[in-house]
């Protein structure tokens, strides 16, 4: 049996879509087609027709007819479960069978008829199969990326917060400059004789000068006016406010000089202010991804975990400083620094600091520094277990209760996600769930989802049924996902500090551990 062509025409003969299999020229092809409308006949109810040298399966749909364009040798009754099967891809893709959405979908519709020949012959795939083939979805790039997502929200904040201080620093540090020049002047200008009529400060111009200043003549030399204007900030005229916000001024340190009396105050502060250091000077990542591997009627495995430090310089001024960190003393957790790092100060102190003096840490490059390796069979260490138990059929119905348990009470699970597989490839009845649950049609789970999983709710359970009278094989592979703050191996950091001269380190540490894959079998 050789499938030549599949095609969705309308009624004229017109082709929406015609996927070939075999090597046939285009002209032959629509030749084809053209000539379909002409052979069947309305009197008749056969769902084929042949010519001398090909044979067309066909079933009409509504204004379209699905074709299929086989030779002569081909099995018949093969070729109508092929075609009833690609009738039945057309709504999974298509909404409807009308000719603007065939055409709007004519990739996808491609892509399907792909999956299920190739090379003129049948594929032994079904619908589910032939939709998760197409979707090309994978549970564990959803899970990767919404780890990245909550990296990149977390990483925006820092940033955002980082931003918000240089700004204050500039703020503060143009604050200085303009004390430290009104102290400048007060010093180097002395006494400066005035006209009974002031004019306004010439360092604002006509258009631009404050409405509570009052408009005088300007009957001032240029250099009484320079001299005015070397003396910073000027104050509206003497009011009782102006009063009381002088006398604040020098309660709070500053030097306060009368330019005009009875109509102008200049401000002059003692030392000019600094610009403050950005917070974190350095940034440390450090994940943990977790590997298990469960079997449904118990016993784990395998549990693996990797785990990565890297470090992050924000600051040229920290880029020659050294890390000091506690973590498990675990003799099985096998622990490897990169090789420009003192393994022996790492070894006997803890600390992470680069084995020459003289080099220094890439700054804005986050590079790894430590990575590490835990393996086991133990089934106590793993995070959370959880356990389906499917009842046996009764009536067509089969009853599934699940649970979960957290066997260490001081990790804090976030976003836990279970994904039960459900063969009957429709949405299940859940008459009870410790968290919320949600359907998903394309990838045929049901997932149950927990914001946080701690001491407080270390275990829960749900149970949905659902018409199917298969084996309880069709529940599993259960995969789980989930972070956690809390790092398997412990590892914290202490503090950081120049190798200069041991002055302290601003840093920022971000910690994850999180799943790599989880699955039960």
């Amino acid at each position: 049996m050789v499938v030549i062509s599949v095609s969705i025409c309308t009624r004229a003969g017109k082709p929406l879509i015609a996927r070939q299999f075999i090597d046939i020229g285009r002209s032959k092809i629509e030749g084809l087609l053209a000539a379909f409308p002409k052979l069947i006949s309305s009197d008749k109810q056969h769902t084929y027709v042949e010519t001398d040298s090909v044979r067309y399966v066909y079933q009409p749909l509504d204004t379209l007819y699905m074709i299929l364009i086989t030779n002569k040798a081909s099995n018949i009754m093969e070729d109508l479960e092929i075609l009833q099967l690609m009738t039945k891809l057309v709504p999974e893709f298509a909404k409807s069978f009308d000719e603007s959405e065939i055409l709007e979908n004519v990739f996808e519709l491609v892509f399907a008829f792909d999956e299920v020949i190739s090379l003129g012959y049948r594929e032994k795939v079904g619908i589910a199969q032939v939709k998760t083939f197409t979707e090309m979805e994978s549970y564990e790039e959803k899970v990767q990326e919404m780890m990245a997502k909550n990296r990149e929200r977390e990483m925006s904040e820092i940033v955002k917060r980082r931003q918000k201080k240089i700004e204050e620093d500039k703020l503060n540090a143009k604050h200085g400059n303009m004390s430290s020049m009104s102290s400048m002047s007060s010093h180097s200008s002395g006494p400066t004789s005035y006209s009974n009529t002031s004019s306004a400060p010439s360092y604002y111009k006509p258009n631009d000068r404050p409405s509570n200043l009052a408009s005088v003549p300007q009957t001032q030399t240029q250099s009484q006016t320079q001299t005015q204007a070397k003396h910073g900030m000027v104050l509206p005229k003497n009011t009782n406010k102006t009063n009381e916000y002088i006398k604040q001024l020098e309660k709070e340190g500053e030097v306060v000089r009368e330019t005009i009396k009875g109509s102008a105050f200049a401000t002059n502060t003692s030392a000019s202010a600094t610009p403050g250091k950005n917070r974190e000077s350095i940034q440390i990542i450090v994940e943990e991804k977790v590997n298990i591997i469960m079997n449904h009627d118990g016993g784990l495995e395998h549990m693996r975990i990797n785990g990565d430090c890297r470090i992050n310089v924000v600051d040229s001024a920290a880029a020659n400083s050294r890390i000091k960190l506690s973590y498990n003393n675990n003799k099985a957790i096998q622990y490897k620094v990169h090789p420009n790092i003192d393994r022996n100060a790492f070894t006997k102190q803890n600390i992470l600091t680069l084995k020459d003096a003289n080099k220094e840490f890439p700054v804005n490059l986050p590079t790894s520094i430590l990575k590490w390796r835990f393996e086991t069979k133990e089934e106590s260490l793993v995070p959370i277990t959880v356990n389906c138990w499917p009842t046996s059929p009764s009536g067509g119905t089969t009853t599934v209760n699940m649970e979960y348990e957290l066997n260490d009470n001081n990790f804090e699970l976030s976003n836990l996600c279970i994904a039960i597989p459900i063969p009957t490839g429709s949405a299940p009845v859940v008459n009870s769930v410790d968290g919320t649950t949600q359907y998903d049609s394309k990838s045929h789970c049901l997932l149950w989802k927990l914001d946080l999983v701690d001491a407080s709710n270390s275990n829960g359970a749900m149970e949905f049924i659902l018409p199917y009278n298969g084996n309880s094989s069709g529940f599993f592979p259960i995969n789980l996902s989930f972070v956690s703050m809390k790092l398997f191996s412990g590892i914290t950091v202490q503090e950081a500090q120049l190798n200069s001269n041991g002055s302290a380190v601003t840093f920022a540490v971000e910690s994850t551990f999180s799943t790599e894959q989880y699955r039960i079998n």
